[in-house]
């Protein structure tokens, strides 16, 4: 008797197995998490700009500084800062985990963001005066 393999079984064991396999980049799960320092003052996370009358980041984000996505999620995300009406530009330092489109564009924009692979990693948002958010970025498979 000949046992058959059940071809889409095969098909989603194997993409399981690729998604797993490219989250796993080598590197210490923990080296991207915040570690807080003993003196207990509170310090701004890298590459936030707080200003000077408010301890308040300038760049407002609709859905956070930290997004947790499933794979093949979108989340939509807009930015919008006190007194300014440019532009705000995307940086993505995911290495490929996340799409975002568009790129660029004001406080009216809908800037969606796809999961693509497990992982985790950070995009920067960035307005024309040099202030920058960061947004940390974690995607799952549930």
């Amino acid at each position: 008797m000949n046992p058959r393999v059940n071809p889409v079984r095969f098909v989603l064991a194997i993409a399981v197995l690729a998604l797993s396999a490219a989250g796993c980049s080598g590197g210490s799960p923990s080296s991207a998490q915040y570690t807080p320092t003993s003196t207990g003052a509170a310090q701004a996370p890298a590459g936030v700009t707080f200003s000077p009358d408010k301890k308040k980041a300038k760049i407002i984000s609709s859905c956070g500084t930290h997004i947790k996505i499933v794979v093949l999620g979108i989340e939509t995300c807009r930015f919008h800062e006190a007194g300014y009406t440019g532009s705000f530009n995307l940086t993505d330092h995911t290495n490929g985990l996340i799409g975002i489109s568009p790129s660029s564009g004001d406080k009216k924009t809908n800037f969606t963001i796809t999961a693509l692979l497990v992982g985790s990693g950070y995009f920067l948002v960035e307005d024309g005066n040099g202030v920058k958010l960061k947004v940390f970025v974690k995607v799952t498979l549930i």
